[in-house]
């Protein structure tokens, strides 16, 4: 009776931490920190910060992405593409708490006149 009790218990608990194990983001490459160090302070994992940044523009790939520190505030800043457009996008995950922060836009391209 007893091993049994333990058999079910341990298949328990397995099963309860079943979706802790689903949802760890796999490892990615190391993320570029524009100071060492960063990365250990910052609670939101670099993968949890890409699939934020992307949800914005799906489609779109990253091109730079780097991690760094303005004033107290630690921000992963990830530099995206569009397919077909030659426009770069910015998008700014806070690094404590994943929320997006910030999406600046480069400024359009100057059109030339044809006269």
């Amino acid at each position: 009776m007893t091993a049994r009790l333990i058999a079910v218990l341990a298949v328990a608990a397995v099963l309860a931490a079943a979706p802790r194990i689903v949802q760890q983001d796999p490892p990615g490459p190391p993320i570029r920190e524009s100071r060492p160090g960063l990365a250990a302070r910052a609670p939101v994992r670099p993968a949890a910060a890409r699939r934020l940044a992307l949800a914005r523009y799906p489609g779109a790939r990253i091109v730079t992405e780097v991690l760094r520190e303005r004033g107290r505030r630690l921000m992963y800043v990830f530099g995206l593409r569009l397919e077909g457009s030659p426009r770069a996008l910015e998008v700014l995950v806070d690094a404590a708490t994943g929320r997006v922060i910030g999406i600046p836009l480069e400024p359009e391209p100057a059109h030339r006149s044809a006269f």
